[in-house]
């Protein structure tokens, strides 16, 4: 179980604070929230900044130097185990992995510890291997601390083993070079572990995860009957208007529009397929002038099959300040997707990369997974009956991998503007957070609400009232950077 380093090019981006915003556009959107956030840490100067991971699919929540390189492509770990994140710090000196073991029930956590340790002991580079228990502790851990040769030079490697359920483990492990006075780096490398770990917070529940389940087989009966139902489905084609507030604080607007497409996912020749094409474009503005702009395209086809996603961010910095030194120059990336069949094949670039990025891992998908573009449209396609909560896998744009979306109708429920609606209850896995969307009786929805942020209706005129100098402020300074938006 060593740590690899071979991150791509481009996962430099991925816990970017100012990524942090995408995140919460997208959470907006897609009714879920999911992404690296910023964590306030520490105001004293020169201190590290650490950002927020947070992976509800798998349930817990830590976090991670933000200056760091980051690929949360999931990837086969050894043993059999599930690799969630991959890190390495500038230099690579210093890397960490985050990974989940699935072990039979029977194999209890002390025996899997125990061979674990067997198992480390045996690689040929390994030179000591020692295993410290907590008895104490709220639920089963244990760390492993590994000392290496590799041919970089010694290393020393430490694994934080908690035990989230029955057979699931998780593991996080930081490793490290040893300089020349090993004593001391073993104590910053500790140090620097433990400043990680105690950050650590489980937000798996047990029996959580078997409503969870019980909600997945609900959903995958469901997208079963759910081609046939697409034919009479009512989809709402007017484009629709909304204003987004931070704290009742009006922050940006989204624009969005549904309608049925046919479209060839595959190659020019490729027969189109009928489906549901979903187009969103936001803005969201920062009172210190920077801005992010996002647009989504998406199209999901009535067999379920097939998807395309294109999803664009251009993220604008905050106005330099007067003596401050010359300021951060603005960002698009552009995140592209492919579907056929139990495979999503992604690709990510951003204007700062010098070269191609790196090829990314498939993900591989089975028959809980349903496309973006029918998921902007849940409401519609479930009805408003108040009913048992559904659970789909789809692909989340923050963290670029697939997660549990779980949504439970919840029948007629008053309308803050006034009036009354239909609700929906969403969670994304295991967070501690939902959000709370209401939709007319076509499915059109009126408002959402996810914390502080909240989505209402609202009209063309005011939003480009409203926006339009700061919008246009935003588009010079892409322009003059040659990032003109479309």
């Amino acid at each position: 179980m060593r740590n690899g380093a071979g991150l791509g090019r481009n996962a430099r981006r991925s816990a970017r604070r100012g990524l942090a915003w995408a995140a919460r556009l997208v959470a907006v959107a897609c009714c879920g929230t999911a992404a690296a956030q910023p964590a306030q840490d520490s105001a004293r100067p020169g201190a590290p900044a650490f950002a927020l991971f947070a992976d509800h699919t798998v349930g817990f929540e830590i976090e991670i130097p933000a200056d760091w390189m980051y690929d949360r492509t999931a990837f086969p770990g050894p043993e059999g185990s599930l690799g969630v994140l991959q890190g390495r710090a500038p230099g690579g000196r210093a890397t960490l992995q985050i990974l989940v073991f699935r072990e039979p029930a029977t194999r209890t956590f002390p025996l899997w510890i125990d061979d674990l340790a067997v198992k480390l002991g045996r690689l040929s580079d390994t030179q000591r291997v020692k295993v410290v228990g907590n008895e104490h502790a709220a639920r089963p851990e244990a760390i492993v601390a590994v000392d290496a040769e590799v041919p970089r030079g010694r290393t020393h490697t430490l694994y934080y083993c908690v035990e989230f359920d029955a057979g699931l483990y998780w593991a996080f492990s930081y490793a490290a070079l040893l300089g020349a006075r090993p004593e001391r780096d073993r104590a910053a490398v500790r140090a620097a572990f433990e400043r990680l770990i105690g950050t650590l917070r489980v937000t798996y529940d047990p029996r959580a995860a078997q409503q969870q389940e019980a909600a997945r087989q609900r959903g995958v009966e469901f997208a079963r009957e759910l081609p046939r139902r697409l034919a009479d489905a009512a989809i709402d084609t007017a484009e629709q208007h909304f204003e987004i507030r931070l704290a009742d604080r009006p922050v940006g607007y989204l624009v969005r529009r549904a309608q049925r497409e046919q479209r060839a996912t595959i190659e020019a020749g490729a027969r189109p397929k009928p489906g549901l094409r979903v187009r969103e474009q936001s803005w969201r503005f920062g009172d210190d002038g920077s801005a992010l702009f996002t647009s989504i395209d998406l199209f999901s086809s009535e067999d379920l099959r097939s998807d395309l996603y294109e999803i664009t961010h251009s993220r604008v910095p905050p106005v330099p300040t007067v003596g401050g030194g010359p300021g951060l120059l603005p960002e698009t990336t552009v995140d592209q997707c492919i579907r056929e069949g139990n495979q999503l094949v992604c690709s990510f670039r951003s204007s700062l990369d010098v070269a191609l990025p790196d090829p990314r891992r498939p993900l591989a998908l089975d028959e809980s997974y349903l496309g973006l573009a029918w998921v902007r449209v849940l409401p519609a396609l479930i009805g408003g009956s108040q009913g048992a909560p559904l659970a789909f896998v789809t692909y989340d744009v923050a963290s670029r991998a697939t997660v549990t979306q779980v949504i439970e109708p919840l029948g007629p429920r008053p309308l803050p503007e006034g009036g009354e609606a239909f609700a929906y209850q969403v969670r994304d896995g295991f967070s501690s957070r939902s959000t709370l969307l209401y939709a007319d009786a076509r499915g059109r929805m009126l408002r959402l609400e996810s914390g502080d942020l909240v989505l209402r209706r609202s009209d063309p005129r005011t939003i480009d009232e409203a926006f339009r100098a700061r919008r246009q402020s935003a588009l010079q300074r892409l322009s003059e950077q040659g990032q003109a938006v479309r």
